[in-house]
């Protein structure tokens, strides 16, 4: 249950990080790219995502 609310809530803030970049101008291209990471997992070693699971999460499909 702890790990599904981290990930909750970091999709959350990718959603808003993506919104906040957009609106600053960037493209979706660059928007996603800079939220690709690194992220850090439950041990807090980086991670990265993929373009389409950033997608995914900022376009909630």
């Amino acid at each position: 249950m702890a790990k599904a609310l981290r990930l909750a809530l970091r999709d959350a803030e990718l959603r808003r990080r993506f919104e906040m970049l957009r609106q600053s101008g960037q493209t979706v291209e660059a928007s996603v790219a800079e939220l690709l990471g690194p992220h850090e997992d439950d041990e807090g070693r980086p991670y990265y995502l993929s373009e389409e699971r950033v997608r995914t999460v900022v376009y909630r499909k």
